[in-house]
């Protein structure tokens, strides 16, 4: 019989938590294509920082059957403070697609327009 360790045991008795760590793995090894230094944040409780580093700015990642998406960007817009950024989008498992390019993003609108004037500014 094969040893498994404590925290392997702790994840299979909690099924929320494997699901999201599932989530984070896929969408970490995605975005290392383009930001090799990606990886999941280690938890910090008040202090997160976001659930992904080594990009431009942290990511918030959520595997849920609900959406909560008011909690979802106030915990965010948080953790883009605690990471001195100046935003942090949550991506959000969409049901169906497990592709991660397919998955979905929610920002301010405030967050789109800057976006969108860097990219102007980075094609003019």
């Amino acid at each position: 019989m094969v040893a498994v360790s404590r925290r392997r045991q702790g994840d299979m008795a909690n099924p929320s938590k494997n699901k999201g760590t599932t989530f984070e793995t896929l969408m970490v090894n995605y975005f290392k294509q383009f930001w090799p230094r990606a990886e999941r944040r280690a938890l910090s409780g008040a202090l997160d920082k976001g659930d992904v580093s080594g990009l431009p700015v942290p990511l918030e990642l959520k595997n849920c059957k609900s959406i909560d998406l008011a909690g979802w960007t106030k915990e965010a817009k948080k953790e883009a403070e605690n990471a001195l950024a100046p935003f942090c989008p949550v991506i959000h498992n969409r049901r169906g697609k497990g592709d991660p390019a397919l998955q979905w993003v929610t920002i301010e609108a405030w967050v789109l327009v800057e976006l969108l004037l860097a990219w102007e500014r980075d094609v003019a």
